[in-house]
């Protein structure tokens, strides 16, 4: 069943002649295989703010560090709440980031939300919701629309590499506006499989810059 899934999205895809060419691209490197919704909204919200603005390398180790200071998992809102911020600093978090994750847990215990909560609800309503956390923004929101719940059809127009590897392969130089009007007229070619094409869009930009994962 996933084979035939994937064999569907690509086909549509294809449809574009560029995504096409894309496709060829990666196939050349080895089958791409999408990666499976964690469904741990809370925990991966958590992971997304230690990602933000450092390495790969030096946020592996500070959310291991930090699961690691819990006993192996990361704690329920009603726990990490109540976890001091300067404890979060110690395990690498600058301040501004423990201090975000900290609001992530009381939005969440507040409104006693669990991860089930969000698997019947639509894109809008959960970009909506999860935005009114602070340090949350739109595109962490898009990611865990992605990575999280498995949504088909996010696409996080505002994504540096999403906007880099579209403006090579299409040919286009435009302002922002412009920019972001030329990309939505392109994907909307690829609903409903618009989480897709920027998962392949990502492993595209990667192999062109030599990053093989």
């Amino acid at each position: 069943m996933y084979q035939k899934k994937h064999a569907q999205i690509l086909a549509h895809l294809s449809v574009d002649q560029v995504f096409k060419e894309i496709c060829d691209e990666i196939e050349k490197k080895g089958k791409y295989q999408f990666p499976v919704a964690t469904k741990k909204v809370y925990e991966d919200l958590i992971e997304a703010i230690v990602y933000q603005q450092v390495s790969i390398k030096a946020a592996k180790t500070v959310f291991g560090r930090i699961k690691e200071y819990f006993g192996g998992f990361i704690p329920p809102s009603e726990e990490m709440r109540l976890v001091p911020q300067d404890s979060l600093r110690g395990l690498g978090l600058s301040g501004r980031k423990a201090a975000y994750v900290i609001h992530i847990a009381q939005f969440f215990d507040a409104r006693k939300l669990r991860d089930q909560d969000f698997l019947e609800m639509p894109d809008e309503e959960i970009i909506k919701l999860l935005t009114q956390i602070k340090g949350v923004g739109v595109w962490t929101v898009q990611m865990i629309l992605i990575f999280s719940l498995g949504r088909p059809d996010v696409f996080p127009r505002l994504d540096l590499g999403i906007q880099q590897a579209m403006m090579e392969r299409y040919q286009f130089q435009l302002d922002n506006k412009q920019r972001l009007l030329k990309m939505d007229k392109i994907a909307s070619h690829w609903k409903p499989y618009r989480s897709y094409a920027t998962l392949l869009l990502w492993r595209w930009k990667r192999i062109q810059m030599g990053i093989d994962y």
